[in-house]
């Protein structure tokens, strides 16, 4: 063996350890994050802790946080349902990391803005979108760059101008450049006006705009499909649920009253209401 070499073992090595202690911020996201996807071996494997360290957290997350459950829940959900659709593999290799983030978000905003009913062609509609969205998306960055291209080479010509021997070849190429990406600019604008335009019906194809949808309320306004739309507007919902209450309790008091003896004008005593509950109660 020579020196300083290190002595070989045999047999098998020492299994890592589980990590102990308090969890970090970035492991207490993690939980929260897929709490509902991935069960607390799971998690527990991908965090180097021990299920019964995820359990205790998931269990103190979930009675600190009962009133959000339903809004974490059907935000799972939707994205659980989105990763499972055969168009999602394909999306992955389609976007960047960025454009796929953005696309994941807009649906499930769209998948809670439709309540989740949602066709086959609506959800096809829906991808159209949000693809026909990212396109978009870079179409703006490659006019950004394209427009810092422009003024730089605008820039360099001034420069070449401002001296006192211009270089004229130098001056004829940065005038056809120059040329060349006003023709592109105006090129991009017609392509960006034709993926706007491809959006927008898109959108009014799933009812999506804000005036569809008032007009949807304002048309069905007087029957009983319209009064479920207004019952879905929460200010309108919640007046609605504290009135039915109040009823509900008025009612109870007054049954409760007329259950019990009363002295008419005549002086005869009676019960006003008789039945098997009220007698019951004597």
């Amino acid at each position: 063996m020579s020196e300083g070499e290190k002595p070989k073992r045999w047999g098998f090595e020492r299994k890592a350890t589980t990590k102990r202690g308090k969890l970090s911020l970035e492991e207490r996201k993690y939980i929260e994050q897929y709490h509902t996807l991935k069960s607390d071996v799971q998690i527990g494997e991908h965090l180097n802790r021990a299920p019964s360290t995820i359990e205790q957290y998931r269990l103190r997350y979930l009675s600190l946080h009962a009133g959000e459950s339903i809004k974490v829940d059907e935000h799972t959900a939707f994205r659980a349902a989105l990763h499972a659709e055969p168009e999602w593999a394909l999306c992955k290799r389609m976007f960047t990391a960025e454009e796929l983030s953005i696309f994941e978000y807009s649906y499930i905003a769209l998948m809670k803005q439709f309540k989740g009913d949602v066709l086959p062609t609506e959800k096809k509609q829906i991808f159209h979108v949000l693809t026909t969205d990212i396109k978009i998306y870079r179409h703006n960055l490659e006019m950004k760059r394209a427009q810092e291209d422009l003024l730089r080479m605008e820039e360099l010509m001034q420069q070449e101008l401002e001296k006192k021997k211009p270089n004229e070849e130098m001056v004829r190429t940065l005038e056809g450049q120059i040329q060349g990406a006003r023709a592109a600019s105006t090129a991009r604008s017609k392509e960006y006006k034709d993926l706007s335009d491809k959006f927008d019906s898109s959108i009014k194809a799933l009812k999506g705009t804000r005036e569809q949808r008032i007009a949807k309320i304002e048309e069905n306004k007087e029957t009983f499909v319209g009064l479920l739309l207004k019952l879905e507007d929460e200010d309108i919902r919640k007046p609605i649920q504290m009135e039915h209450v109040i009823i509900n309790l008025g009612v109870k008091a007054e049954q409760e009253r007329l259950q019990d003896y009363h002295k008419y004008m005549n002086g005869e005593i009676d019960i006003p209401i008789l039945d098997s509950e009220s007698l019951s109660n004597k």
